[in-house]
């Protein structure tokens, strides 16, 4: 897989900023156009099971596969995290800013 550079990045960053809002009780992230939590899919499945949240990302006709945890960090921060994120309480489908 391929690094992505700084403007794909920012643009990254810019298109969860400007789709979504963060449900803080929930700890997901709302689409502005449905006004529906993001659910995601299960993704890096190991043995039957799902080891983290995905969801897709489209710019530019480009598709980029994001960790849900990584995205509401992103969307928080406002650029993507350059380090491993941990689940405080080692849930990894909990993605509540408080846990990452």
């Amino acid at each position: 897989m391929r690094q992505i550079t700084q403007e794909e990045s920012a643009a990254i960053v810019a298109r969860i900023q400007q789709d979504y809002d963060y449900d803080p009780a929930e700890g997901k992230l709302i689409s502005r156009r449905t006004g529906k939590p993001v659910n995601g899919y299960r993704r890096g499945i190991r043995n039957g099971v799902g080891r983290y949240m995905g969801f897709d990302l489209r710019i530019d006709g480009h598709r980029f596969v994001m960790c849900y945890h990584r995205a509401v960090w992103a969307w928080h921060h406002g650029r993507l995290p350059t380090m491993q994120i941990d689940h405080v309480n080692h849930d990894t489908f909990d993605n509540h800013i408080e846990n990452l």
